[in-house]
């Protein structure tokens, strides 16, 4: 497993430097203050790396509301199995 992980690592390494080589052409980057020659290589992995962090930071939230329901409803069915065993015991 851990081999044919390496190996998928490495596949996408090899598939990024060769992106970055076939786009590796100035582009001017305008923003509100101003603007910047990048790669257009560059620009796009900084896009696509600002998009997974907000998509993390989205779905964190999500993550941690079912994280508090889970930790509620395992005390609740721990409360459950304890009176159902004094019931059983009585």
């Amino acid at each position: 497993m851990r081999i044919l992980s390496f190996l998928i690592f490495l596949c996408l390494f090899i598939l990024g430097l060769t992106f970055a080589f076939l786009n590796n052409n100035q582009v001017v980057f305008n923003y509100y203050l101003g603007s910047k020659q990048f790669s257009l290589s560059l620009l796009l992995v900084l896009s696509v790396g600002v998009g997974v962090i907000i998509g993390f930071f989205c779905n964190s939230f999500y993550w941690l509301r079912l994280k508090a329901e889970n930790y509620r409803l395992k005390s609740r069915l721990k409360d459950a199995e304890g009176k159902l065993s004094d019931n059983i015991n009585t």
